[in-house]
């Protein structure tokens, strides 16, 4: 049976993503899968330093129904906590990519992290509609922690400003699956300020 509740569908992607990572660990290290517990450790320190941030990317969109294969996971984090779990992930000797944001690119800084066991994306929430993002996110349990998802609407304009092949496919199917319940009176409203660079 599908899972049905965003709870469920949350579970789900989460344990998928454990089981892709553990079982990737189990090939680079020739041992036996292992739980991804640095996944854990890192929602935890969100909850105890009361880092402002929002689930989005692939998990997001496995929470709201669609089909995703979730091979990392994205976090949007919002500018004032984004270095200090930057700093928090090293300490932990994690390696970490960090790409500084530039004029012109679609998000802000992003730092890529990688353990055994996790790989993840931090991406600082730098414009408007990624603070409202966090702000409407909603809270979900996961391992006894409340973990913020992005809304459907809020990633239809994250991946609208973001403007890749796979976004543009990802916005079809959360308008074709989600259509009776969007919020069109708010999309319209956030979406009016966009300046396409090509014609959709």
């Amino acid at each position: 049976m599908l899972a049905r509740t965003p709870a469920e569908r949350l579970a789900l992607a989460l344990a998928m993503h454990t089981f892709v990572q553990g079982l990737r660990a189990s090939l680079l290290t020739n041992s036996s899968p292992i739980p991804t517990a640095s996944l854990q450790r890192l929602f935890q320190v969100i909850a105890q330093h009361g880092c402002t941030y929002a689930v989005t990317g692939d998990i997001a969109m496995a929470v709201w129904g669609s089909p995703q294969v979730t091979m990392d996971v994205d976090l949007l984090v919002a500018a004032s906590d984004f270095r200090s779990l930057v700093e928090q992930s090293q300490a932990w000797g994690w390696s970490t990519v960090w790409r500084k944001w530039a004029p012109g690119d679609p998000v802000g800084d992003v730092v890529s992290i990688q353990a055994p066991d996790l790989m993840a994306q931090l991406i600082q929430a730098r414009r408007r509609h990624e603070r409202e993002a966090i702000e409407r996110a909603e809270p979900i349990t996961w391992g006894g922690l409340l973990i913020p998802v992005v809304l459907p609407e809020d990633l239809i304009l994250l991946k609208a400003f973001a403007d890749g092949p796979k976004d543009w496919e990802d916005i079809r199917w959360l308008c074709e699956h989600l259509a009776d319940q969007l919020d069109m009176a708010y999309l319209r409203r956030a979406l009016q300020p966009i300046r396409w660079q090509s014609a959709r």
